[in-house]
C-alpha cells in the first residue's frame, strides 16, 4: 500500500514520498519492521519521539509526529506532521486494515458498556445476523469468547481485529468505548452506524483529573467520532443525559432516547417476577410487555439501550424485543453493572401478554 493511499491529503512536492510503499503501521518502536510507518505519539509517561531513532534503525519508512514535535537532525526518512497525530494515526490504521464490517456500533458510559455490547451482539445473532462484540471480556464471536482484555483496544489491535472479523463474514460488531480510548483517539478511524450512552458517574479521575474532563472524553463519541446522520441512543434516566443528547443533536445525529424519560423506547412499567422482570415498553405504537431474564434496574436499562442500537441498525422492533427474552449476562466482574456478580438468570414461567405490532 502506498503512503498516498493511507494519507490522500498529504502535502508534498516529492512524488517519491507519495509513492512510498508502506508494509505496516505501528506506534510501538519494538514492532517496527522494514517499510513500516511509525507513529511517534505523545504518551502519559513517555513521548514516542524518544524512540524515533530506534524505529528508523529498525526500518521505518516514514515517521508521523505532532506539529511541534522535535525530531532527530538529518532524518533519513520523510516526516509527516499533524496537529492531532493520534487522530491521524487512527485514520491511517483504518485505511491500512480496510475493509471493516458494515455495521459497527460503540457504547460509552461509566457502567453498562460490557452488558450493552454483549446484549446487542446477542440480539443481532438471534435476528439472524452473525455478530461479535469487543471489549472488557475480550472478542466474542457468535457466542464464543476468544481473546483480549482492553475495554477499547489500541487502533492497530482494534482495526486488525475488525479486518479479521470481516474476513470471517462477520458484518455486525459492538464495541465498548472507554474514556481512555476516546480521548486517545483510538476509535477515530471507525465508521460507526450508531453510538450509545448508558450513564456517567465520577470515575477515572486519576487519569482525567476532573469530572468535567472525564465527561468531555465520553462526549467525543457524539461530538467527533460519530458521523452526521448516525444514530445516538441515549439513556435519558441518567442525570447528565441531556448533555449527551444535546451534543448529539448539535452534531447532526439521529437521537433516540431510551428509559422512563425516553421517547423512542419509553419504559412504562417494571414488575419483578422471580429472578427476572416483566418490562412494559412503548415504542410509539402502544405498550408491549417483555420478560427480561436478568435482575436489577441497571440490566433493564442496559437491555433497552441494546434494543435501541439493534433497531437503529436494522432489526425490526418486535424481533429485537423478542430477542431480549433470551439474553444472558456477561461474566461477573466486568463493568456490566454497579454490583458485579449479582446478575442471575431468570427461572420464572409466569405467562405474560405479548402484543406484536403490525409491521409498517
Amino acid at each position: 500500500m502506498n503512503l498516498t493511499d493511507l494519507a490522500p491529503d498529504i502535502l508534498t512536492h516529492r512524488p517519491e514520498v507519495r509513492r512510498l510503499s508502506i508494509s505496516g503501521v505501528t506506534a510501538d518502536s519494538r514492532l517496527v519492521t522494514p517499510g513500516s510507518l511509525f507513529a511517534a505519539l505523545p504518551g502519559s509517561k513517555v513521548k514516542g519521539s524518544q524512540f524515533i531513532t530506534e524505529a528508523v534503525r529498525a526500518g521505518a519508512a516514514v515517521v508521523l509526529v505532532g506539529l511541534d514535535e522535535q525530531v532527530p537532525a538529518d532524518m533519513p526518512v520523510p516526516v509527516l506532521r499533524d496537529a492531532d497525530p493520534q487522530r491521524r494515526f487512527a485514520r491511517l490504521v483504518a485505511r491500512f486494515y480496510a475493509p471493516q464490517p458494515e455495521t459497527v456500533v460503540a457504547v460509552t458510559g461509566t457502567n453498562g458498556k460490557t452488558s450493552v455490547a454483549s446484549f446487542v451482539r446477542q440480539i443481532w445473532q438471534t435476528a439472524g445476523r452473525d455478530a461479535a462484540s469487543v471489549g472488557t471480556v475480550g472478542v466474542v464471536v457468535k457466542g464464543e469468547s476468544r481473546y483480549g482484555n482492553l475495554t477499547t483496544p489500541d487502533p492497530v489491535t482494534l482495526h486488525r481485529t475488525l479486518h479479521d472479523l470481516k474476513a470471517e463474514g462477520i458484518d455486525h460488531v459492538a464495541l465498548e468505548a472507554s474514556s481512555h480510548g476516546l480521548i486517545q483517539r483510538r476509535l477515530d478511524g471507525l465508521r460507526l452506524k450508531a453510538g450509545a450512552f448508558t450513564n456517567i458517574t465520577r470515575d477515572h479521575l486519576d487519569y482525567h483529573g476532573t469530572f468535567e474532563a472525564y465527561m468531555a472524553a465520553k462526549l467525543r463519541l457524539f461530538e467527533t467520532v460519530l458521523e452526521d446522520g448516525a444514530a445516538a441512543v441515549i439513556n435519558m434516566d441518567d442525570r447528565h443525559a441531556e448533555t449527551f443528547a444535546a451534543a448529539a443533536r448539535i452534531n447532526g445525529l439521529d437521537v433516540r432516547s431510551v428509559g422512563r424519560n425516553g421517547k423512542a423506547i419509553r419504559l412504562v412499567e417494571v414488575e419483578r417476577d422471580g429472578f427476572c422482570q416483566i418490562v412494559t415498553v412503548d415504542l410509539g405504537r402502544g405498550p408491549r410487555s417483555v420478560r427480561v431474564p436478568l435482575t436489577g434496574a441497571f440490566q433493564t436499562s442496559n437491555a433497552l439501550v441494546a434494543v435501541g442500537l439493534a433497531i437503529a441498525t436494522g432489526v425490526a422492533p418486535d424481533d429485537a424485543l423478542d430477542a431480549v427474552e433470551t439474553l444472558e449476562a456477561p461474566p461477573a466482574g466486568s463493568n456490566s453493572s454497579p454490583r458485579p456478580g449479582r446478575a442471575r438468570r431468570c427461572s420464572s414461567t409466569t405467562p405474560i401478554r405479548r402484543t406484536r405490532w403490525k409491521r409498517r
